[in-house]
């Protein structure tokens, strides 16, 4: 480091002393560490001594306090307090204390050389013993690690690189900032909760999200209270089989503090300041030192103008400083903005652009698209989201969308959140609406009385009473083209038999095998008209060693009907 300026020593100065009078510890540590000849004014000394005085006692050091001990040495403490107060504080306070502290080391080294300097011929250096040991003035103080030093990139070329370490393995790394953006009421608290849980037990439960090893987490929750937390617990201990061993292991992982909003920063005079929750949040991330830290959400622990790019920027920093030291990942929620609430887009987030620049791993909540409603045949949209990975810097993204539907299946897990595989399930109920419209058109046919073949019950106006029928509940199966089908589907299926005259085939229904299929029809019908209930249940039943609970006859997927459209467009090609 080189000389410093008059200017470059008053902001390293106020920055430091107003970081301690905000609260910050570490500040006050630095304060009391440096000599007090190293303060170039002298009214910063007296507010320096009134912090060392505080630190030694043990009391808190305020405004208030430090006012109080400040104005017996200098009449206009309340005015240099008031200075003070308006500086920026730092965000590094041992960077601002070893400044101060080389400057002093500087002038005392040329003022005990220029001592030396002066010593007569005639005088034993013995006699200045005191000085010559007393050279020694750029030694750090013990912890002082501040020091603006370059990387040493020697060894890159033959050295293998650190391996990347993750969170949730290839998707979230350690020491970044990730989250979820996503419209409230969509499902981002359950999936956190439920990404909580997989990371404190080591299990995967969502779906693409692995946990490295058992991790623990510090919980930040506002926007719901412990009971309602408590409630979803029960419900995903009961969805996911969680065991007791697995939930004595939860218990021990994770530390939540629900119910409240506190803000970490707050600005005045256009400087952003870490408030006492900050400082209290890093005491307990540097003692317990977790893996994870959550915020959720961070419109309630902010504190700032969530348009203001510079304030975001600078929340964001200390967010990354809570977690420097320990590997710690920070996983911030965040709400969207109501323009593009549908959108799956690194833009959808609500405010500044400096949070989506800040995060490294991004990822997002939204509806279906009606397209997908659409596709995929889906009667209750309300039940499905679909999830992206927007933004990855230090690693690939994954890719399309993944989807998940809210289980309504039974009051035990109503609500959980299970990835679902839309496009095979599209396939399972076109086929079982094949078959049904399969049958459908067996029975129509019966015992054919007049002998009609394939070809004019397809195409023919003879054919025209059986394709009215069938087109009574099938409306869009009940076309020429697809009819063929149907009739095929019903012979290999076992509902028609085929009598063969010449070339014409006649079919007629099957009766005995009807007869068992009709009936299993009859009880998927039952099942499917169920209600099934969505109330929220207690879930206080007992767990067991291995995690199961009473059983509770689940109702069928909602979801189920497929539009006559994709039924259509999925049999153009059927023989």
């Amino acid at each position: 480091m080189g000389n410093y300026s008059k200017s470059d020593l008053s902001f390293a100065e106020d920055a430091l002393l107003a970081s301690a009078i905000h609260g910050d510890h570490d500040a006050v540590v630095e304060i009391a560490k440096l000599p007090p000849g190293v303060w170039s004014r002298g009214d910063r000394a007296a507010v320096a001594s009134a912090i060392r005085a505080l630190q030694e006692r043990g009391e808190r050091v305020e405004p208030g306090a430090v006012f109080a001990i400040a104005h017996k040495h200098i009449e206009y403490a309340g005015q240099v307090l008031g200075e003070v107060s308006a500086a920026q504080p730092t965000l590094q306070p041992q960077r601002e204390a070893k400044v101060l502290h080389e400057a002093f080391a500087r002038h005392e080294f040329s003022r005990k050389a220029r001592q030396l300097s002066r010593i007569p011929q005639d005088i034993p250096l013995e006699d200045y013993r005191h000085i010559l040991e007393d050279t020694d003035l750029f030694e750090s103080f013990p912890g002082r690690d501040g020091q603006l030093t370059p990387i040493d990139m020697s060894g890159w070329a033959h050295e293998s690189p650190p391996e990347l370490e993750f969170v949730f393995e290839g998707l979230v790394p350690r020491s970044t900032l990730a989250g979820i953006v996503a419209q409230g009421g969509l499902g981002k608290g359950w999936l956190t909760q439920e990404l909580i849980t997989s990371l404190a037990i080591g299990r995967e439960l969502v779906d693409g999200f692995v946990p490295s090893e058992a991790m623990s987490v510090l919980w930040l929750e506002s926007e719901d209270p412990p009971e309602e937390i408590h409630r979803r617990h029960a419900k995903i201990v009961h969805a996911f089989g969680i065991s007791q061993v697995e939930h004595d292991q939860f218990a021990r992982n994770v530390r939540l503090y629900a119910g409240e909003a506190f803000p970490l920063v707050k600005v005045e005079n256009g400087n952003v300041i870490p408030t006492e929750h900050y400082t209290e949040l890093r005491s307990i991330v540097r003692e317990w030192r977790p893996d994870m830290i959550v915020i959720d959400p961070l419109s309630h622990f902010y504190g700032g103008d969530e348009n203001d790019n510079v304030v975001m920027a600078a929340f964001m920093n200390l967010l990354k400083a809570l977690g420097r030291d320990t590997k710690t990942t920070i996983w911030v929620n965040h709400h969207v903005s109501k323009d593009r609430q549908d959108d799956l887009s690194p833009a959808m987030g609500r405010g500044a652009s400096a949070l989506r620049d800040a995060v490294r791993s991004l990822f997002a909540l939204a509806p279906l698209e009606r397209k997908e409603i659409e596709d995929f045949g889906i009667s209750d949209s309300s039940l499905y989201v679909r999830l992206g990975h927007l933004k990855s810097n230090w690693t690939g993204r994954t890719g399309g969308v993944k989807y998940f539907k809210r289980d309504v299946s039974k009051k035990s897990v109503s609500g959980v959140l299970r990835a679902v595989d839309l496009e095979s399930e599209k396939q399972v109920v076109a086929e079982q609406m094949m078959d049904r419209a399969a049958n459908e058109l067996a029975v129509i046919i019966g015992e054919n009385p007049d002998d009609l073949t394939a070809r004019q019950i397809s195409k023919s106006d003879k054919g025209a009473d059986i394709r009215y029928e069938l087109e009574r509940k099938f409306p869009r199966l009940a076309k020429t083209r697809i009819i063929g089908g149907l009739l095929a589907r019903a012979e290999s299926r076992g509902f028609l038999n085929v009598e063969k005259k010449g070339k014409a085939r006649i079919p007629r229904k099957n009766n005995d095998f009807l007869r068992g299929f009709s009936e299993e029809l009859k009880q998927t019908d039952t099942s499917e008209q169920e209600v099934c209930p969505n109330a929220q249940g207690t879930g206080t039943e007992g767990l067991s060693e291995s995690g199961q609970t009473k059983q509770e006859i689940p109702c069928s997927d909602s979801h189920k009907a497929l539009s006559d459209s994709d039924l259509e467009n999925r049999n153009k090609a059927a023989p």
